[in-house]
Order: C-alpha cells, then structure tokens, then sequence
C-alpha cells in the first residue's frame, strides 16, 4: 500500500507527459533507508509501462562496485545500442550509445537506483546523459539516501540543473497514514507512530512482527550501516545508545574523543530546530538495534560513561525512576503494545542502582543524538 505520495507520482508521470512531447527531463528521488523510494519507483512503473521504453539498473553495496553495473543491468533485459558497447568492452562508446538508445520516438525511462554506491562509470554516463536529456524523449530518474551522498555523487548533482531536472524528497508518513497501515485510528496508533518516527520500513516490519522485539530486519538493516562507521564512531554511538533521556549537546563532548566527532558529522546538516540544547531521537527500532548490539564489555564502559550517569540520575529524579519517553520532561509511558522488552536491552542495561540512587527502570522509550542519527542513516 502506497501512501502520501500522491504528489510524487503526479510528478513521475507530469515528468514522462513533457517527455512524450520531446521535452526530456532526470527526476532526483531522494529519502532516508526505508522511506520507500523502491515503492514509488515501481509504482510510477506499473504506470508507465504501456505507453513507454523501461530500462531499469541498481548500483550495489559492493565492496568493489560493478563497472556500469545499473546499465549492465537495463541492457540485459532490452539489448540495443547500450548491450552492443558493453559487449565489446568499449567503455568510451556507452555514454553515446546511452544516449541513441533514449533518443527513440517512443518515450523511454531509464531508472538508477541506489546511486550512493556508484561507480565512477556510472557517474560520468550520468552527467553525460543528464545534461543532454532536455533533447529527448526521455525520463531518467535516479533515487539515493540524501545522508550517504558522498563527494563524486555530490559533484554529479551539482552539475545537474536547469529547468530540466525535478527533485523529489520523500517524507514520512503522517501519524493518520501510520494509523491506516495499522488498521485502527491516530489515537490508538499513537505508539505505533512514536516507535517509528513515521518510517515506512519501520512500521511495516514492526506491523509484521508478532513478538515484542526489535524485528530482525530492522536489527540487521541498521547494524549494517553501523559496521560501515569508524572504530571511534561506533564506540560513541554504544554509549548514546544507552542513555535513557534526550541529550545535551553540552554532555556530548564527554562521551567521545574529537577525532569520533568528527567521523560523526559526515554528511548534510540536520533540519534547523527551534533549541539545539537536547538533541531529539532517531526512531526507537533505531536506538533498540544499537542497544542491543553492545556486548558486555561496551555496555560496562557505556554505563561508565560521565554523561550517561548524569544523564540516568536527572531523568530518573525527573520522572520518579522511569525515564521519559520523548523530550526532557514528558513521564508518559509508551503501552505496552508497541514496547520493546527489557531482553532488547539487558545487556547493556540498567545502570547501577548505586549510581542512580533510585531503583532500576525499565528500557528507555526515547534518547538518541545527532551522532546516532545520522550513523543510523
């Protein structure tokens, strides 16, 4: 179910209207992991698929990326002046056979997913073709995660413009569309909707999931963009991922070394807020996953950690030992229903009761920094 991107797919198709007109055009569809660019695109597909030419290719998480791997891909299944170049092994000749091949009469779509994990070939086709497209028949949509937009992907897209070029940033979904995913209405999905931040990965596997527990997919999803960050980085996310309140950014200092910090700020700045005194959570699958990776030893060093302490005895004096669920002082309690048990945590939770000097809550409903935010991208 395909929900709040109504707008979007008037665009794709506004886009393929101008296209058969002879008007071509690249349409950048970017988001967050999950935020459903893959649904959108074959959404627009499924559409598009009697009144045009579909070429479709996806770049790889490789540790050695494909050579032209997304138009391997499209050549495979179409042939054409495209398979004919990459079958003689002449990689200058593909960006002129790309571009006879989307020359045609009838409108063609040619669709790069994924292009965060580009390869150089790649990215030189797609500033060839792009900047020529407003010639052609043609609809290229490219989709990638906005927070793993490296240097060459970045040097792509900032030669890209003009009125030939759209792009398209996903949002996610309201709490009224969380509510229709999960059969009931905003009040009762308002857990639901807390947990996930309005991600439609996210609620759709926790939908899916009949136990109380962090779905593996999620686990796994996150985990893997979390082994792909610096030594220093992932020993600081450890240690954010177990404070059981919001965040100071005046505390954040004390958890890491600035080298970590550093790693930490790769990629485009956060959305402005009204305070940047606390820092606000990533969605709960998000801050559980990393929780409940941390081994014994990470987990103790974690709880030793001067913030983390600090942060445990202001939330627990706050909320009369539970910690608050979203923002500094809201004591509400997630139900039961959308929780994630203690065995999410236990490894790296509670801190000492000695430490607290009140007796041990239960796993924290809300915490998280900017570091964790965008490491979890």
């Amino acid at each position: 179910m395909l929900l709040e991107r109504d707008g979007e797919l008037e665009g794709l198709e506004g886009a393929l209207d101008r296209a058969a007109r002879g008007a071509g055009s690249v349409v950048l569809v970017s988001g967050e992991a999950g935020i459903g660019k893959t649904s959108l695109v074959r959404a627009f597909l499924r559409a598009a698929a009697h009144r045009a030419t579909v070429l479709q290719g996806a770049c790889d998480d490789l540790l050695t990326p494909r050579t032209l791997g997304p138009l391997r891909d499209a050549a495979r299944t179409r042939g054409g002046p495209p398979a004919a170049a990459l079958a003689d092994g002449d990689r200058d000749a593909v960006p002129a056979a790309v571009l006879t091949e989307l020359g045609g009469s009838r409108p063609t779509v040619l669709v790069l997913e994924d292009v965060h994990w580009p390869d150089d070939a790649t990215l030189d086709v797609l500033r060839y073709v792009g900047r020529r497209v407003d010639e052609l028949a043609a609809v290229i949509v490219v989709t990638f995660r906005d927070g793993e937009v490296g240097r060459r992907l970045q040097r792509v897209l900032g030669g890209l413009g003009g009125p030939s070029v759209r792009r398209l940033a996903l949002a996610r979904l309201s709490r009224p569309a969380v509510a229709r995913l999960a059969g009931g209405t905003a009040a009762t999905s308002a857990p639901l909707f807390a947990l996930t931040a309005g991600n439609p990965f996210f609620v759709s596997e926790v939908l899916a999931t009949a136990a109380h527990d962090v779905p593996a997919t999620v686990v796994d999803a996150v985990l893997a963009r979390v082994h792909r960050l610096t030594p220093e980085t992932r020993d600081a996310l450890e240690q954010l991922a177990v404070v059981p309140s919001a965040v100071s950014t005046s505390w954040c200092p004390r958890c890491w070394p600035r080298s970590s910090r550093r790693g930490c700020s790769t990629g485009p700045p956060p959305p402005a807020r009204p305070s940047r005194r606390w820092t606000s959570a990533r969605p709960m699958p998000v801050r559980n996953a990393g929780a409940a990776s941390c081994d014994g030893a990470s987990a103790s060093r974690s709880r030793r950690s001067p913030a983390v302490r600090t942060s445990w005895r202001r939330a627990s004096a706050a909320t009369g030992g539970r910690p608050p669920r979203r923002g500094r002082r809201s004591a509400t309690r997630t139900p039961r229903r959308w929780s994630w048990p203690r065995a999410t945590t236990a490894r790296a939770w509670p801190p000492s009761p000695a430490s607290t000097n009140s007796a041990p809550a239960p796993p924290p409903r809300a915490c998280g920094a900017t570091c964790a935010d965008r490491a979890s991208r």
